[in-house]
């Protein structure tokens, strides 16, 4: 874990109420993944907390950040070496290892800096690269950027899995998933609330299950509320489904793995 005395201060707003926080005032916590086909868990996605504000979260990180890359780069660079450590530290116990999705930024890559900051992050705690996941949003398949596209092969050569979420609100989008590496999609949650009440909306997420399976991409849903919701994704294909519980502390993720058989 990162010691809160080893860090220093970063800029995070020209808000006075966030102008500046330790780093170490960032709380860890993981979102347990399960697979509808075993009930098990198969998969973590990490989220960060400042002051009780989810900053994995888009809406809220550009509230702080004010679209402050350096700021963005930063803190998604500092998730990426959290969750090594922690990946090691469950390694290290000789429990169950799952690999752990974790939300990058575009400005990460368009830096410079994300490569290095995951091979040095792999190398340091000898991890194999099988275990990050990285997700993408949506939009990012537009970036015309060389930079982005090359960094998005050599990761996905490297081994990482690559993830795009909030899939589906945009037709244009199918055009472009058969040119980049992509591994799994995240569905839009709108589509996921409205199982069971709109006819229309579950024709639509059956077309998108047909257009992954075509593409051999993993197909995965979020915010799964209710039994009814699990049941008709399952029926469809999608393999992986989060809850709508809140993420939870390390410590309890170790509890669960505990109680999970080998995959």
């Amino acid at each position: 874990m990162i010691a809160k005395e080893e860090v220093g201060y970063m800029s995070l707003s020209t808000s006075a109420e966030f102008n500046y926080f330790k780093l170490g005032e960032i709380d860890f916590y993981y979102q347990p993944q399960i697979s509808t086909f075993t009930g098990n868990i198969v998969k973590l996605r990490s989220a960060m907390f400042l002051h009780g504000y989810e900053i994995t979260r888009s809406d809220a990180l550009f509230h702080f950040a004010h679209n402050n890359d350096s700021f963005i780069t930063a803190v998604g660079n500092l998730n990426i070496q959290h969750v090594c450590e922690q990946l090691s530290q469950w390694q290290t116990q000789k429990q169950l290892v799952i690999p752990v999705s974790i939300i990058v930024r575009q400005q990460q890559i368009l830096s410079g800096t994300l490569l290095s900051t995951v091979t040095d992050s792999l190398s340091k705690e000898r991890l194999p690269a099988k275990w990050l996941e990285f997700e993408f949003q949506e939009d990012c398949i537009y970036q015309r950027n060389v930079t982005f596209r090359n960094t998005l092969h050599t990761l996905h050569e490297l081994g990482i899995t690559i993830t795009l979420s909030g899939f589906g609100t945009d037709l244009f989008a199918y055009r472009y998933i058969r040119r980049l590496p992509i591994d799994s999609v995240v569905i839009h949650e709108c589509f996921v609330n409205e199982i069971g009440r709109c006819k229309k909306a579950e024709e639509l997420i059956q077309k998108m299950a047909i257009t992954f399976a075509e593409n051999n991409i993993r197909f995965c849903a979020p915010k799964v509320q209710s039994i009814k919701q699990e049941l008709f994704l399952a029926s469809v294909g999608c393999q992986i489904i989060q809850s709508a519980y809140p993420p939870i502390r390390a410590e309890q993720v170790s509890s669960l793995l505990r109680d999970t058989p080998n995959q």
